[in-house]
């Protein structure tokens, strides 16, 4: 799937590159997938109105060392970027 920033979303942008993704993953005969938060209701509509259904669940278990170093990206200040 893809991510939008809020001030992008509401035109359509995230339906026109996903089937655009697709379509190219489509040619490439490769296995198309998409993974997203239980939670995040508007992810998963897009998914399904694309015609994806879902498969199963999993979790992610992150460890972090405890030197681990923290930035914020000045253009995208919403990801942190993580260095050790």
């Amino acid at each position: 799937m893809v991510y939008t920033l809020p001030e992008a979303r509401r035109f359509g942008l995230a339906s026109l590159l996903s089937v655009r993704l697709t379509t190219e993953m489509f040619k490439m005969q490769e296995r198309v997938f998409g993974y997203t938060a239980l939670n995040n209701q508007k992810s998963m509509g897009l998914a399904a109105k694309m015609g994806f259904h879902e498969t199963g669940l999993y979790d992610w278990i992150v460890f972090e060392p405890n030197d681990i170093s923290v930035k914020e990206d000045p253009q995208h200040p919403q990801i942190l970027k993580s260095s050790i």
